[in-house]
């Protein structure tokens, strides 16, 4: 890594999820262990002082808005860090 920003856009695959769903309503496709790489490696740049900025849109896993939540559980958790309950 050479600058001072990480940039992660976590975008999909258009066609295969269209043929999945046509609504952008839950996740259909399980993305769990790639995501866990990205909390891994997300964590690891925290942690040497790097910003990160990650965009995730629907045709990652189904939702984008239930995809970003589930990252961010999983990047507290490589953290170390207990959510609030």
């Amino acid at each position: 890594m050479t600058g001072p920003l990480v940039y992660v856009r976590l975008l999909g695959d258009r066609r295969e999820i269209e043929a999945i769903t046509k609504t952008w309503e839950r996740e259909v496709i399980d993305r769990g262990e790639r995501m866990k790489r990205w909390a891994s490696f997300l964590v690891r740049m925290m942690d040497r002082g790097v910003r990160s900025l990650v965009y995730v849109n629907n045709h990652y896993a189904g939702h984008a808005p239930a995809t970003v939540r589930r990252l961010k559980a999983l990047f507290l958790e490589a953290a170390g860090v207990t959510p609030p309950a």
